[in-house]
């Protein structure tokens, strides 16, 4: 009687030999491979029996547990005693508003595919265990999950090469560290209407740290933030940036913000935090930064419903502004933010212009209402003083469509108005003590406080007392 170990099966048949000469099962001998039992009868002589132990594999499969949206199946094979050599199949099935992207051997959605097919047959040859992973369909119900850098960066290549449809949702499921070689999500804009980044990002709460710009392409304007250019119809919501961005290479034309370097043409940015300190110091024709946007174009374009702790600073030899939220609002609506960092824009030469504001750099028929300039300080100054403008709210604001509403500011280092209006550039004057109270922000402003995006104010009085977004864990 034969037995075998462990992951090993008793072979389906055995050979005997007597002399050289192969004898026949059921004739000279029985093998029984149910049970192993071998019977030899009828012979004389020595006897050689070969018994070759065939192993047999484990196979077990799941979901990966960072994309849980979907089922998993073996169809053939099983989970234990497949022997080696055969073949087995197993299948992936989405749940609804999702697709099925990829196998992998270990339950890391980054891992290098084992197969991109749900029906994955394959011949077992060891103990196999796969992950299935799942991603959204990019529609609103299901969001492309990003949750590393490696997906990032490869969305970010996408937008850039023109390979990234339009119109897809996305959302943040991990906070991320994206270095100090970043290459923002729409750099390449050839057209101002279509181009840059014009999906749904939502930054699921999280925290996106960015430290640097790597090389950009030639052109003649520069877009930096962690998304470069936000295009038509494109909106960023729910999201932290912070680090820190350090500019002096002397390209072009820059555009820069703590998250979006421009943004064009019912472009919305909301319930963000802004918190990647900016020093731009150039030799440039023109430099805009802003805590959350540097640029904005056009009068659909609405920033909302966020702020900004970030120190802004842009020193360049021709024109400069400076803002806690934007830098240059040429057009759209900035409603119902506060940024507390410092402000400074120098500019160097005879002609440049320089203007600094807590919560806007230069205002162009744009529309700021409702919001409140909390910063440490604001600086600002030219080769000709006249050439340099500040404000609480707004360093400077042109165009006849430019309207400031309802706006308020605290006392800040660097501005001597004592008063002020809530509908001019520095606001109406309130105390730091009533800045720190929520009916301030409820009251006066109509600042929704809740805990969903329609209502995204909530209100810290263990660490900081002033308003913070209802996703933050502070």
């Amino acid at each position: 009687t034969f037995s075998v170990g462990s992951g090993f099966v008793l072979p389906a048949a055995i050979t005997v030999t007597m002399g050289g000469d192969v004898l026949t099962n059921g004739h000279e001998y029985d093998y029984d491979s149910a049970t192993g039992v071998l019977n030899v009868s009828g012979v004389t002589g020595t006897v050689q029996i070969t018994v070759t132990g065939i192993a047999v594999y484990s196979l077990s499969v799941a979901v990966a547990d960072q994309s849980p949206y979907g089922s998993v199946d073996i169809v053939t094979g099983s989970a234990t005693g497949n022997i080696s050599g055969s073949t087995v199949k197993v299948i992936a099935t989405p749940a609804q508003f999702y697709v099925f992207e990829k196998w992998v051997a270990t339950d890391d959605i980054d891992a290098v595919a084992e197969s991109v097919n749900a029906e994955y047959e394959f011949v077992i040859d060891a103990n196999t265990t796969l992950y299935a992973v799942f991603q959204g369909d990019g529609t609103f119900h299901g969001p492309i999950q990003i949750n590393s850098v490696a997906q990032m960066t490869a969305f970010a290549s996408r937008v850039n090469d023109g390979t990234e449809p339009i119109g897809r949702y996305y959302i943040l499921t991990a906070d991320l560290d994206l270095g100090d070689q970043w290459i923002p999500i729409g750099t390449n804009v050839t057209n101002d209407a279509a181009g840059g980044f014009r999906g749904y990002f939502d930054g699921g709460g999280h925290t996106i740290t960015i430290n640097g710009i790597g090389t950009l392409e030639a052109a003649d304007i520069y877009y930096v933030g962690i998304f470069g250019y936000l295009g038509e119809g494109g909106l960023i919501q729910n999201l932290r940036a912070e680090g820190s961005l350090n500019i002096t290479q002397n390209l072009g034309e820059y555009h820069i913000g703590g998250i979006v370097g421009r943004m064009n043409n019912h472009a919305t940015i909301q319930n963000c935090v802004g918190a990647v300190d900016i020093v731009a110091n150039l030799d440039v024709p023109h430099a805009f930064a802003g805590g959350i946007v540097g640029f904005t174009s056009t009068a659909s374009d609405l920033v909302s419903n966020c702020y900004s702790t970030a120190d802004v600073s842009v020193i360049n030899s021709r024109t400069a502004f400076a803002g806690g939220i934007v830098g240059f609002h040429n057009f759209g609506t900035v409603s119902q933010c506060y940024a507390t960092g410092e402000i400074d824009a120098q500019s160097t030469i005879e002609t440049a212009v320089s203007s600094a504001g807590g919560v806007v750099g230069r205002s162009n028929n744009g529309y700021i209402t409702n919001c409140f300039a909390l910063n440490t300080g604001i600086t600002c100054s030219a080769a000709i003083p006249d050439n340099s403008q500040i404000g609480r709210i707004v360093g400077s604001q042109v165009g006849e469509m430019s309207f400031l509403t309802n706006n308020r500011a605290i006392s800040i280092s660097g501005i001597d108005t004592e008063g002020g209006l809530s509908a001019n550039k520095d606001g109406a004057l309130i105390s730091a003590s009533f800045a720190e109270e929520m009916s301030t922000y409820q009251t006066l402003a109509s600042w929704p406080f809740g805990y969903d995006n329609p209502a995204p104010w909530a209100w810290n009085s263990a660490i900081i007392n002033r308003p913070i977004l209802y996703w933050e864990d502070i």
